[in-house]
């Protein structure tokens, strides 16, 4: 039996999924690491450790699914971006990566603008964040030189796991253009911006299609991967790229929403789209090819919040006592109505994200009274929420641009949040087939590097099921979204009295 292999490195772990060639998720098995350094807004990993977990999580694949591992054909790959990885010229890492949610590099940030001039940066099509490439490079230029002299190359996370697989050097254009160092006008990395920022083009390698075969296992790795020496391995993508791909998702007008920690809405572009206020802009699996993101930084996490410093909600039976926390949150939050009754949540617990760039502005129960109950407070939790990936939705042009929306993520388990999904945007919602899209995308990319062929477009053959909002709830959303929209000034304001 021929299956598939991906390793999808996220924040605190790997995923290997083994995948039929057709899509059907077959085996699961993660292993996780460790921040090498975490303090004071400083969040490195260790790229050995990444390779370690990779071989433990295949090597629990081999061991409990002997028959379908010995079929793997192909590799696809996957991973958290804009991380550097800095290899040195014997092909070892210098130094830990400095993650994407390391924020050491705020005031390299906030003067890049300045630094490469309003034309050169208007070709990044990005605003300036601490999560991009760019400013952390020149944060290690300004406090630790001596890692950049020693460096020969930088790669992202799958680039270094792709380089241990196969000893090829290489990138791919989604990742590059979560850089700020790749002009989206020429589909290639700006060897203006690099210079500009004091940095040498050499540093950066050559971008491939993110399907396209990216060499092959190498002797050292296939004797560690337990897999024949010669099997292809994908160029890969960053994260984000492979779960709208692993959604079903390759059209323009298509988008992803995804309803986890944080939540984000991805939206599938024309060739050579530019980026829409208040969102961020990547690229697809091949140049010229476009998606873009718009982010809410707290979703799901604001759950958890509640549940872990408002305290748990008790169970009023036996039924209830058997749930899990967050199901029980639905539970109560079914009981009250649509509005929760006049109270609003604003879940800017980590500032707004998009479409505002807000870092400063906190959230808020809005409207609270002495007759507001637990129920109200569960509802407004989950409508609030609603409401920030309506702002997103509505950046990215709203559901007279966007035809498919696909929904995915641990928020999607909560049938209930759903339909308050739906009815807040006033747009239908599929959900794919299989849980773990990401790492399907990288199994996709895997077959397309076996095969030689380019992704097909998909239409709305999710294989998932179909949530239909309600006119009615929506046309009553619409009344409490108006509401929640002067909510941000008023709060921005109080932040800006403080």
């Amino acid at each position: 039996m021929e299956t598939l292999l991906s390793l999808d490195f996220g924040t605190g772990g790997v995923k290997a999924l083994l995948s039929a060639p057709g899509g059907r998720q077959l085996a699961l098995r993660q292993e996780g690491y460790p921040f090498s350094r975490n303090q004071g807004g400083h969040m490195e990993q260790d790229p050995q450790d990444w390779w370690r977990a990779a071989v433990a999580a295949c090597a629990a694949l081999r061991q409990e699914f002997p028959g379908e591992y010995a079929g793997v054909c192909a590799i696809g790959l996957c991973a958290q971006m804009h991380g550097p990885v800095l290899l040195d010229g014997h092909g070892e890492p210098v130094g830990g990566c400095i993650t994407w949610c390391d924020t050491r590099c705020a005031k390299e940030a906030a003067g890049l603008q300045k630094l490469l001039g309003e034309t050169l940066f208007e070709r990044l099509q990005n605003p300036a964040s601490c999560a991009y490439t760019a400013p952390k490079l020149l944060w290690l230029l300004r406090h630790e030189p001596e890692r950049m002299e020693r460096a020969a190359t930088v790669l992202f996370c799958k680039d270094y796991i792709r380089y241990r697989l196969t000893g090829e050097l290489a990138s791919d254009h989604t990742d590059a253009s979560g850089s700020l160092l790749y002009d989206f006008e020429t589909n290639a990395w700006s060897a203006e911006a690099i210079r500009a920022l004091g940095l040498r083009p050499a540093l950066f390698p050559g971008l491939l299609p993110s399907f396209a075969a990216g060499g092959s296992l190498c002797r050292e790795s296939a004797a560690a991967l337990a897999l024949p020496q010669g099997i292809p391995v994908a160029v890969g993508a960053g994260d984000l790229a492979c779960s709208v791909l692993g959604s079903g998702l390759t059209q323009a007008g298509e988008a992803l929403l995804n309803l986890g920690t944080a939540g984000q809405v991805l939206s599938l572009g024309a060739p050579g789209a530019g980026c829409a206020k208040g969102s961020y802009l990547f690229s697809f699996l091949s140049p010229g090819s476009r998606f873009s993101l718009c982010a809410l930084p707290s979703a799901a996490y604001c759950l958890r919040w509640f549940l872990e410093q408002v305290g748990e909600l008790p169970a009023r039976d036996e039924e209830e006592a058997a749930l899990s926390p967050f199901a029980r949150l639905d539970r109560y939050a079914a009981e009250s109505e649509p509005g929760a009754r006049g109270l609003l949540f604003a879940p800017y617990l980590n500032g707004t994200g998009s479409p505002y760039f807000d870092e400063g502005t906190r959230g808020a129960f809005l409207g609270l009274g002495s007759g507001h109950t637990r129920q109200d407070l569960c509802r407004a939790l989950l409508e609030g929420v609603g409401y920030g990936v309506r702002d997103c939705f509505e950046a990215l042009g709203g559901a007279g641009r966007i035809r498919t929306l696909c929904l995915s993520g641990g928020g999607a388990r909560s049938g209930l949040w759903r339909q308050i999904l739906a009815d807040i945007l006033g747009h239908d919602l599929l959900l794919p087939a299989g849980e773990q899209a990401t790492a399907a995308g990288a199994c996709r990319l895997a077959y397309l590097a076996a095969c030689g062929q380019a992704p097909a477009p998909s239409g709305d053959g999710m294989g998932g099921e179909r949530v239909a909002f309600s006119p009615a709830q929506h046309a009553r959303y619409e009344r409490e979204y108006r509401r929640y929209r002067r909510a941000y000034p008023l709060l921005r304001q109080l932040r800006e009295d403080a």
